[in-house]
């Protein structure tokens, strides 16, 4: 994951106003690709958080689904 992270800051950096038609395209299906792969990721991680109660575990007051600053403020535990 660290990886793929990398490599997208990289090609963000990348001034697209030089790329052709073709090309920009292309950048453009691939980008909505990866991010409509990463949402997916995103659902199916969130919901096994969910289902393993690890939001409330941390100390979230929330009923029900995580919430977003649960995730940004209570980082799941390591066990041991």
């Amino acid at each position: 994951m660290c990886t793929v992270g990398v490599e997208l800051s990289r090609l963000a950096e990348v001034p697209v106003f030089a790329l052709d038609d073709r090309r920009l395209h292309k950048r453009l299906t691939t980008a909505l690709q990866v991010k409509a792969h990463t949402e997916e990721l995103i659902a199916r991680l969130v919901r096994e958080v969910d289902d393993r109660g690890l939001a409330q575990a941390a100390g979230c007051r929330r009923r029900g689904r995580i919430c977003k600053p649960c995730i940004a403020c209570h980082p799941v535990r390591q066990p041991g």
